[in-house]
């Protein structure tokens, strides 16, 4: 009798779980080809662009004007202008000058991604919102990501699933 009890355990679970799975809809979309057609996404490109161009201009400045310092050094160093003295001086001037610059690089590195998150934030949330809406409109339990950059996490999928189109449409594409 406890053997019965125990097979009719382990059929409702395997019954059950197996019409769980079954219940599940799962779509999937190509996020990064949705964004890459999404104008929003073309214009915050060109906003960071420009900007990765202003901050790399002010940093080349800096790097030019040191560089320039360093070639006045040595002249005076081979001429001998210096003093040992003097030389020291300006060696420790120009160290100090290139890690301020290095420092500088960093500095403007942490700007340029803070700029592209501020950037690209409300058009990746008008991204998910779409897709949300998709989801619980078209009553998916799950959409995935397909697309070549998350690293191939769909290894099968059925045509008919793919709601990149409704994404699409729900941002009027």
């Amino acid at each position: 009798m406890m053997r019965k009890g125990i097979i009719a355990v382990l059929f409702f679970a395997v019954f059950g779980c197996s019409v769980a799975v079954q219940a599940q809809k799962i779509g999937y979309t190509n996020s990064a080809a949705i964004l890459q057609e999404m104008a929003d996404f073309k214009a915050a490109q060109t906003t960071v662009e420009t900007y990765r161009a202003q901050l790399q201009s002010q940093l080349e400045k800096r790097a030019t004007d040191w560089q320039a310092k360093v070639q006045k050094y040595q002249q005076d160093a081979n001429s001998g202008i210096l003093t040992p003295v003097q030389m020291k001086e300006q060696e420790a001037v120009l160290g100090q000058e290139q890690q301020a610059i290095a420092q500088l690089e960093q500095e403007l590195s942490v700007k340029l991604g803070n700029k592209e998150a501020e950037v690209l934030q409300p058009i990746l949330t008008k991204l998910q919102t779409a897709i949300d809406q998709v989801g619980q409109e078209n009553g998916y339990d799950y959409i995935l990501n397909a697309d070549e950059f998350s690293g191939g996490i769909i290894l099968y999928k059925k045509p008919g699933d793919d709601v990149t189109a409704k994404v699409k449409a729900k941002l009027g594409m």
